[in-house]
C-alpha cells in the first residue's frame, strides 16, 4: 500500500491501521510518533504502565541529540526533575573516581523516571494522532495481508486489529522477535531494584551523579528517582543467587547489597520502600524483519545497563525504524536495502555493547576475580573486530601523503586519467530510507560516500575544472549541511588519495 504522508489518515474508528505497534516504551511510543507526525494511521496496543515496576536512569548527553531528532527534546527536558553531572565509580577500587560529562558543550544528562517518561511519550504520541489501545497481544499473523494482530483487554474482552504494517517494541517479551533470539553465549544477569528514601541531610539525597560499585558477586547502581528518593539495584547472576519468588527477595536484595562498602554506607539512614526484579540479560535478535514487520529496540536487542545507552539505544532504533517503515510503505522497491541498513546498525549496536561490557569487566577482574566477572571477560570472544570509526577504502599514510599535497597547492582539479564511478547505497535521508550515490573510482577498493559528514559525490560535483580550495569549502557549506573545515580538508584528502582529484596551482 502506497498512501502519501499528507493524505488524510484512516478513520480510526477503522479495525485496520497502516502501522500497528506492539509496545509504549520508549521506541514503541516514538516510532508511533514519528509515523503519526507523517499522516499515517498508527496504533499502538501496549500494557498499562506500572509505577510499582519503576526504575531511574540516566540519559547521557549525548541522548540529547537523539531526543531532538525524535523530536521529544524540550519535553523530556522539562519533565527530567534532575540533571546528571556524571558518575561517581568504585569500580574494581575501593578508590573512587569521579567521571564528569566532558564534550557535549557543558551540557548535563538527564535522569529519568521511567514510568513518568514512559507516560510522556504516550501523552506525546496520542498528542500526534496515534490510537493508544491498553491490552496485551495474544497473536500476530504476519502470513496474512494486512496483519492479523490479536488483543486481549484489561477487561477480559478479545479484538482483532489489522494492519498493513506491524512493529515489535515489546522489549524482552518479543511478541514476535522471540522465536529468534539468542544470547550468544552471554551469561545470564538480574536485576534487583530498590526504591529507597533518603533523609534530605544526607550526601546520597543531594547528589545526582549516578554511583557505580562493583563486588565479587556483581555491580551496584544508584540513580536519584525523586528529591530525596534514589533507586538502588544489584546486577547478579541469578544462576548464583537465585531469584526469589517467594517473599524473600528483599532479604536476598539486601543481602548482596550488604557486599557493598561505599553505596551500603550511604544507605545508613534511609528507609526502602520496596523492591521488584527483572531479568536483565544480554540478546540479540537475529530476525529484525521483513515486509510486513519490523523489531525496534529493546525487543531488537539487550545491551548491558552499565553503558546508560538503553534509552538512548531504544530513540535511535526507533527513528531508523520509522524511516525504514515509511520506505517499506511508500517505495518498496527500496524496502530491502532500507532493511539491510537497519539491520547492519543494530548489529554495530550490539556488538558495540559486547565489546564495551567485556571491557568493564576485564577492568574489575583484577580486584574481583570470581567466576561473575571471569565469564563476561570473555562476551567479546566471538565478535569480530572493531571496524575504524570512519572507514575509508583508503590507507592511512596515502591520506596523510594527499593532505601534504594539499597544502602547498592552493587548487584541485579532477584527474582525466581516472575512472569515476557511482554505486547507490542505501543511506537514511529525511524521513526514510534513499538509494544515494557512493563514489567509486578505479583507484578506490570500494564505494564511499561520506567521510567526516562530507558527501563526496557532491563534493565531486562542484568541482567541473579546476577550483580553489577555499571557494569549494565555500561552495560545498553553501550547498549542503556546513562542516567544519578539517573535516572538509580530510575528506579532500581522501578524494586525492584516491585519485580523483589532485592538487594544481590556483
Amino acid at each position: 500500500m502506497v498512501r502519501p504522508a499528507h493524505q488524510t489518515p484512516m478513520n480510526h474508528a477503522s479495525s485496520e491501521s497502516d502501522v500497528l505497534v506492539i509496545g509504549g516504551g520508549p521506541a514503541g511510543a516514538s516510532i508511533a510518533r514519528l509515523l503519526a507526525l507523517r499522516g499515517w494511521h498508527v496504533v499502538v496496543v501496549s500494557r498499562a504502565i506500572d509505577g510499582q515496576r519503576g526504575l531511574a536512569e540516566t540519559l547521557p548527553p549525548s541522548t540529547r541529540k537523539v531526543l531532538a531528532a525524535v523530536g521529544l527534546l524540550e519535553a523530556v527536558e522539562q519533565a527530567s526533575a534532575f540533571r546528571s553531572i556524571g558518575n561517581a565509580v568504585w569500580w574494581g577500587s575501593d578508590d573512587g573516581r569521579l567521571e564528569d560529562f566532558a564534550g557535549h558543550d557543558d551540557r548535563p544528562g538527564l535522569q529519568v523516571w521511567r514510568p513518568e517518561l514512559d507516560r510522556l511519550l504516550q501523552v506525546e504520541a496520542v498528542r500526534a494522532g496515534v490510537e493508544w489501545i491498553t491490552g496485551n497481544v495474544i497473536g500476530v499473523e504476519l502470513e496474512t495481508s494486512p496483519v492479523r494482530v490479536r488483543v486481549t483487554r484489561p477487561d477480559g474482552s478479545t479484538l482483532d486489529r489489522h494492519a498493513s504494517f506491524v512493529v515489535d517494541a515489546t522489549g524482552r517479551t518479543g511478541v514476535v522477535a522471540r522465536s529468534a533470539r539468542r544470547t550468544a553465549g552471554a551469561p545470564r544477569t538480574h536485576a534487583w531494584i530498590g526504591l529507597w528514601t533518603c533523609p534530605s541531610k544526607t550526601t546520597l539525597a543531594a547528589d545526582v551523579r549516578t554511583l557505580v560499585e562493583t563486588t565479587d558477586e556483581g555491580w551496584i547502581w544508584s540513580v536519584p528517582a525523586a528529591p530525596g528518593t534514589r533507586c538502588v539495584a544489584v546486577m547478579v547472576d541469578p544462576d548464583r543467587t537465585r531469584f526469589a519468588a517467594d517473599g524473600r527477595l528483599e532479604r536476598r536484595y539486601l543481602g548482596e547489597l550488604s557486599r557493598s562498602r561505599h553505596v551500603r554506607a550511604l544507605l545508613d539512614d534511609a528507609h526502602l520502600q520496596w523492591v521488584w526484579g527483572c531479568d536483565a540479560s544480554l540478546y540479540e535478535t537475529l530476525t529484525l524483519g521483513s515486509r510486513r514487520h519490523l523489531v525496534v529496540g529493546d525487543a531488537a536487542s539487550f545491551i548491558d545497563p552499565l553503558s546508560s545507552f538503553g534509552v538512548k539505544k531504544a530513540l535511535t532504533s526507533a527513528w531508523m525504524g520509522a524511516a525504514v517503515v515509511q520506505t517499506w510503505l511508500t517505495d518498496p522497491a527500496v524496502g530491502p536495502a532500507a532493511q539491510q541498513l537497519f539491520d547492519t546498525r543494530e548489529r554495530e549496536a550490539w556488538t558495540t555493547s559486547l565489546r564495551r561490557s567485556a571491557g568493564y569487566a576485564r577492568e574489575a577482574l583484577p580486584a574481583h576475580d570470581t567466576p561473575f566477572w571471569q565469564v563476561r571477560c570473555e562476551l567479546d570472544r566471538a565478535v569480530p573486530p572493531q571496524p575504524a570509526a570512519d572507514p575509508v577504502p583508503v590507507p592511512v599514510p596515502r591520506i596523510a601523503q594527499a593532505f601534504e599535497r594539499l597544502r602547498h597547492k592552493d587548487a584541485v582539479a579532477r584527474r582525466p586519467d581516472t575512472r569515476v564511478w557511482f554505486e547507490p547505497q542505501p543511506a537514511f535521508e529525511r524521513d526514510r530510507v534513499v538509494l544515494a550515490p557512493a563514489l567509486r573510482s578505479s583507484a578506490l577498493d570500494a564505494p564511499v560516500r561520506i567521510v567526516d559528514n562530507v558527501n563526496l559525490a557532491r563534493l565531486v560535483a562542484l568541482v567541473r575544472e579546476r577550483r580553489k580550495v577555499g571557494d569549494l569549502f565555500a561552495g560545498y557549506c553553501a550547498q549542503e549541511v556546513p562542516v567544519p573545515l578539517p573535516a572538509f580538508l580530510r575528506a579532500l584528502s581522501v578524494l586525492v588519495a584516491g585519485q580523483v582529484l589532485e592538487p594544481v596551482d590556483g
